[in-house]
């Protein structure tokens, strides 16, 4: 992303952003950690997959969006505004995810949150059993490294799901996961 770029987007996000902090109080949307950086929703941006063999216009009209709404492309995601949207939970629009953007708040850049949930379980932790009982579907369980990741469902909170999950006995820690950067082809 060029520089207007990014001082077009800051300035969209602080646009979205203030509606949502006079709501909340003076701190603000809710913040979370997840791979040692602060994050927090980024209201009425969503992003969406885009398939290879699809275009910008194509893929964002999968999701009932136009060119007008694109922000960015991340990686293989596309931004676009999506005024409304829960800010904290995957939806689906015609069989396409639309997935939640969240912003680093000490540098500023965007991630997408593809509705996963990584957790540290105690050894003697079921993982099956965790997802079970919190409506998780379970993705990924490592048990060498005492690891595993957990999906959760279209419109579902995913900060609540990661507190609950973080909250269950057996599990020594659990975060949600952002994919914030991608590999640039040279």
């Amino acid at each position: 992303m060029n520089f207007k770029n990014a001082a077009i987007l800051a300035g969209l996000l602080a646009a979205s952003m203030a509606p949502a902090a006079q709501a909340q109080g003076a701190g603000g949307p809710a913040q979370f950690q997840s791979a040692g950086a602060t994050y927090r929703f980024a209201p009425g941006i969503r992003a969406v997959h885009k398939p290879a063999a699809k275009s910008v216009p194509e893929a964002l009209a999968a999701v009932g969006a136009s060119a007008p709404s694109f922000v960015a492309e991340k990686g293989r995601y596309l931004l676009y505004r999506e005024p409304g949207a829960a800010a904290a939970t995957v939806g689906q629009v015609g069989g396409a995810a639309t997935l939640p953007v969240v912003q680093n708040v000490e540098t500023g850049g965007l991630g997408v949150v593809p509705g996963t949930l990584v957790a540290v379980l105690a050894p003697a932790a079921d993982p099956q059993s965790l997802a079970g009982s919190l409506g998780l579907e379970l993705v990924l369980s490592v048990p060498a490294i005492s690891t595993a990741i957990f999906r959760v469902p279209a419109q579902v909170d995913i900060q609540a799901s990661a507190a609950a999950l973080a909250a269950s006995p057996g599990v020594v820690s659990a975060q949600i996961e952002v994919k914030e950067h991608f590999p640039v082809a040279h």
